[in-house]
């Protein structure tokens, strides 16, 4: 499990494919002694195993599911990327949990200067619409974020200045590709309820408006959700 709390970026020394595997070589800032072979490590959101390591340098085998579904299968040598380790249950959870399981990819349509910070829209996958609120979480790129705004096609998130230097995130211009991870409680929540009459009731007004479904009392009580 990750937070979306990038520890740092690291600079892609090479990748080389060897049929369906691509090895995936990662300089990062310093050496880590915790690091070990068999870790799971989130590269751009992506949770991968370490599968060698000697100094500065990681190691990651990438499946062609990976690198077809995911932007890592279009990294070439010199791209940064954001990078961080699994979670340990000692950890504070500063962001929002993350799997590392991407459902998407994302493409920015807009980026908007606005005073100190800016704003970034993104185009969606819509399956995930479903699960996306005003105010709630969202992972691009392994970057827990906040969403500020949602319209039919685009997603918008603000990106401060602390974000946008500790992140590869600064990088990203109209038209890049952007990993994207629907919040992992938002996914259980859904499925838990997806058979419910008040979720199928709300549900066509959810996808059409990406606006959070009006539960009031009267819903919640009229099918037993309240006493």
């Amino acid at each position: 499990m990750f937070t979306g709390l990038v520890n740092e970026v690291g600079n892609i020394i090479s990748i080389q494919k060897k049929g369906e595997i691509s090895r995936l070589s990662i300089r990062i800032t310093a050496a880590n002694d915790q690091d070990r072979i068999g870790d799971s490590i989130c590269i751009n959101g992506v949770c991968l195993t370490v599968t060698a390591l000697s100094g500065h340098i990681l190691q990651f085998d990438l499946s062609l599911e990976t690198t077809t579904t995911t932007t890592l299968g279009k990294l070439k040598a010199s791209d940064r990327v954001n990078i961080e380790r699994a979670l340990r249950l000692s950890d504070r959870l500063g962001g929002h949990l993350l799997s590392g399981h991407i459902d998407g990819i994302g493409y920015i349509r807009e980026r908007k200067k606005n005073d100190k910070h800016y704003l970034l829209g993104i185009e969606f996958p819509q399956k995930i619409s479903c699960y996306l609120v005003e105010k709630g979480s969202i992972g691009i790129d392994g970057v827990s974020l906040t969403i500020a705004d949602l319209e039919k096609n685009l997603l918008w998130v603000s990106i401060i200045p602390h974000t946008s230097e500790v992140t590869t995130l600064k990088e990203k211009k109209r038209g890049h590709q952007v990993n994207v991870e629907a919040d992992l409680l938002a996914k259980y929540i859904y499925r838990l309820l997806a058979d419910h009459p008040a979720i199928q009731l709300s549900e066509s007004k959810t996808h059409s408006s990406l606006k959070a479904p009006d539960f009031g009392k009267e819903l919640l009580a009229k099918h037993g959700f309240l006493s």
